[in-house]
């Protein structure tokens, strides 16, 4: 599903189309959440698999997720992502083409890499944890990734600033 998303993502901001890029990473954010919480507790997994839509309703929306990560996920940093993206508000306006404060797309960019990488490493710890780590090393994406998130993260002037920023970056 991640996967998906980022290549929806891939395509609508060469396309200017910001707010709808910005709509499915908010929903990037949701899979980086149960990604997260697979990798937490393996039998929730299979508990999502199996779900009912009042169970997941119940269970597995982005708020008990994150109620549930001990702080690893902030609901501020959600809930910016869903008035810039997820939902129709004023602010996601600056998504708009030929809005006079246009929100950047070096921004949407970072956005869906670190969630994507996120999404990722949460997919290899699965993996490891569940012993199939052999099995994600031998894809040829995970061989071309791992060195291109590397150089990256590295290289990045954008991530580099707010990866070391105190604060919460805010979209």
């Amino acid at each position: 599903m991640g996967a998906e998303l980022l290549g929806g993502v891939a395509v609508l901001l060469p396309l200017g189309n910001r707010y709808a890029a910005l709509a499915l990473i908010r929903q990037l954010v949701e899979v980086e959440y149960l990604a997260w919480a697979f990798v937490e507790d393996e039998p929730e997994a299979a508990n999502w698999l199996r779900s009912t839509p009042q169970e997941r309703r119940r269970r597995w929306q982005p708020g008990q997720l994150r109620a549930r990560s001990a702080g690893r996920f902030r609901g501020t940093d959600y809930g910016r992502h869903c008035e810039m993206g997820g939902h129709p508000t004023p602010d996601a306006r600056r998504a708009l083409p030929d809005h006079v404060d246009r929100f950047p797309v070096g921004l949407c960019w970072y956005e869906a890499a670190t969630h994507g990488v996120s999404i990722w490493e949460y997919v290899k710890a699965a993996a490891e944890k569940l012993g199939y780590g052999d099995v994600i090393e031998g894809l040829s994406s995970a061989t071309s990734l791992d060195p291109a998130v590397a150089t990256w993260r590295a290289s990045d002037r954008l991530h580099a600033l707010l990866a070391g920023a105190s604060a919460p970056f805010q979209l």
